[in-house]
């Protein structure tokens, strides 16, 4: 059964068979007990990393209490067990597959010598798991980078390579898809490589590989009664999920994503890497427009959203699509907005809400532009902008 601690408290304490407030639990070295110190340098490198990776509304609060509140208003202390969420994470698969693998996982992490027998095994296991069908090749291990190489280098592998890291492109696509058709969100959190994995298992007689969300405490799926989408605030959370799955603004970041991730762990070329972009665009527009059609037309959907949001599915997208579409025609903009106003109005929103959506857009234009044919309406007359 999932297990769950109160956000507000946290029982079963080692030190107290009593309730213990999160905050004391966390600040109180008596109440928490010998491993304090320890646990408070984890928790400041934690706020410390999250601040770096875009949680940039974190309440700015001084002394051991702040950092407390910080931590808990960040990671709320309560999560469901998953099962079947094992997996090869993607940060570790990139670490372990590259020059450096064998002595980062024996040195850095046992903290043992290792033979070349020991690293070749290791190789093997992993890229094992990583392509699911593996021959190993027919070298002595001189090094890691030396052997990886080789095993890419094998026919069969390569072709097992692209077609597998094309099929993990797909995958990532139609779950981002899928999310994004209901205005859903996690803040990065189900999509960093660190809650990623790569999993190998038999599906229709054949051996494949399956990409594995592990992360979901922070999804959010909007599901207000009036139906409202609160673009302000939640287009930046959208961006964070973007950020780690395949943006491309930022070398680094880019690198550090999970296309980024897969593209080294797979070896993946330019051409490749060109398809694969290809192939996200088609699947991620097919998922999203396939996830709010079947909201509003199937009854085992429907029953989950509440009929504002239902109603309302779409005005976002017809906003933002005719918008860009106009394209700083001011002329074309004023009969627009004018058209928008009294559409938004006459469906039950605010007199200042067009306003507010073309705010949010001009914030986040480059993100949207990335996305336009998402917004893309099934008629030009449905779009607003023609």
């Amino acid at each position: 059964m999932p297990g769950y601690i109160s956000r507000s408290t946290i029982s079963s304490i080692p030190v107290t068979a009593a309730e213990v407030q999160t905050l004391t639990y966390f600040t109180d070295p008596n109440v928490f007990g010998p491993a304090f110190p320890e646990m408070r340098t984890a928790m400041k490198e934690s706020v410390e990393a999250f601040k770096k990776e875009g949680y940039v509304n974190l309440p700015s609060l001084p002394g051991d209490l702040g950092l407390s509140a910080q931590f808990i208003g960040t990671v709320t202390p309560g999560q469901a067990i998953l099962c079947g969420t094992s997996s090869f994470r993607l940060d570790k698969l990139d670490t372990y597959l590259s020059p450096v693998g064998a002595d980062h996982y024996f040195k850095r992490g046992l903290r043992v010598s290792y033979s070349a027998h020991d690293a070749k095994r290791f190789a093997d296991t992993l890229l094992e798991e990583t392509l699911a069908c593996y021959q190993p090749p027919n070298v002595s291990y001189r090094n890691h980078k030396q052997y990886v190489a080789a095993a890419f280098a094998v026919k069969a592998n390569r072709e097992r390579a692209d077609e597998t890291y094309l099929s993990l492109v797909t995958q990532i696509a139609k779950f981002w898809g899928t999310l994004l058709g209901v205005r859903g969100y996690s803040r990065g959190e189900s999509f960093v490589a660190r809650n990623v994995g790569l999993r190998s298992v038999w599906e229709q007689g054949r051996w494949s590989v399956k990409i594995i969300f592990m992360d979901h405490d922070s999804v959010v799926i909007p599901n207000s009664d009036n139906g409202a989408f609160y673009a302000h605030g939640d287009i930046h959370n959208m961006r964070l999920d973007e950020r780690y799955i395949w943006e491309r603004s930022h070398a680094q970041r880019f690198a550090e994503s999970q296309i980024g991730r897969l593209n080294k762990i797979y070896r993946v070329n330019e051409a490749l890497d060109t398809k694969g972009q290809e192939l996200a665009r088609v699947t991620l527009k097919r998922a999203y427009k396939k996830t709010q059609q079947a909201v509003v037309t199937k009854p085992e959907l429907q029953r989950l959203f509440t009929k504002g949001v239902r109603d309302k599915l779409f005005d976002w997208d017809m906003i933002v699509d005719g918008y860009l579409r106009i394209n700083g025609n001011k002329s074309a903009a004023a009969i627009w907005k004018d058209k928008m106003k009294k559409v938004l109005v006459d469906k039950g929103y605010q007199h200042d809400t067009l306003d507010v959506y073309l705010n949010v857009i001009e914030k986040n234009r480059p993100f949207l532009e990335r996305h336009s044919y998402l917004f893309e309406a099934e008629t030009n007359s449905a779009a607003g902008g023609r």
